[in-house]
């Protein structure tokens, strides 16, 4: 009869160094400074890609 390992056969392995890397990329993302936007100009953006995708969908 076949035995099955479970969830230790899908256990993924990561390198420390991946980790490290992996954290350091976490936190220049959140050291990023990102704009904030007023309504006029979320809705610009939001409208821009909606239009964008509506040609793509033609």
């Amino acid at each position: 009869m076949l035995r099955d390992r479970g969830k230790m056969k899908w256990q993924g392995f990561f390198m420390m160094e991946h980790v490290n890397m992996l954290w350091d990329m976490e936190e220049e993302y959140l050291r990023t400074a990102r704009p904030l936007l007023d309504e006029g100009q979320l809705f610009e953006i939001l409208e821009s890609k909606y239009n964008d995708i509506m040609k793509q969908v033609e």
